[in-house]
């Protein structure tokens, strides 16, 4: 798990390459709470599509 805090995101570059390190996301943090995930384009995507076959996968399970 990869943790920034909020200044980290003034260098937009650097978090690409640490989301593109950390496996896709990484978590940001404001006085030690996580206040946000940023992650990159394919890790969202992958994400999204996951999310979609499981409600696709929901719904045929309903209809049983």
């Amino acid at each position: 798990m990869t943790i920034i805090s909020m200044n980290d995101l003034e260098n937009v570059v650097e978090v690409e390459h640490l989301c593109a390190e950390a496996g896709g996301h990484i978590f940001v943090t404001e006085k030690g709470n996580v206040k946000l995930v940023v992650m990159d384009i394919d890790y969202y995507e992958n994400t999204i599509g996951k999310v979609n076959n499981a409600k696709l996968v929901n719904e045929g399970l309903l209809d049983l």
